[in-house]
């Protein structure tokens, strides 16, 4: 795999970024990883470097609107599961910030308290995307 352009390494500062002047007048960072891979044959010390880049381009709100109509988005949870999901964790909520009121420890704080507050801010927010805001 060749790289559409070579790396200067004087050229690259001590964290390994480098900016470059494209054709289009943008400024490109790439970021330039060395790994230096040193072998031992008979008292001589052979090193290899490899360069791995990540070009990051900037560009304007109008190229990432019409770059991201190529992706649809896929929520992780599909419309048709957010209010039984969005349920089941304020159920859970309900459940685990009672058992939490019973029984005040520092313990209950880390096992019950936390997965109560977690579960009912996601059950919340499931909920709402599932059922909307009805002012």
């Amino acid at each position: 795999m060749s790289s559409p352009f070579k790396l200067d390494p004087a050229r690259v500062d001590d964290m390994g970024y480098r900016s470059e002047q494209l054709t289009t007048g943008r400024a490109r960072s790439t970021l330039a990883i060395y790994i230096t891979l040193t072998l031992p044959l008979n008292c001589i010390n052979l090193s290899l470097n490899y360069i791995i880049l990540n070009p990051i381009v900037l560009m304007s709100l109008n190229e990432v609107w019409e770059a991201a109509s190529a992706t649809p988005f896929i929520p992780l949870i599909a419309k048709d599961s957010q209010f039984s999901v969005g349920f089941n964790l304020l159920l859970l909520a309900l459940v685990t910030g009672t058992l939490f009121g019973l029984n005040r420890s520092f313990l209950g704080i880390v096992s019950l308290g936390f997965p109560a507050a977690l579960a009912s801010g996601f059950g919340a927010v499931f909920m709402i995307c599932a059922a909307g805001v009805y002012v």
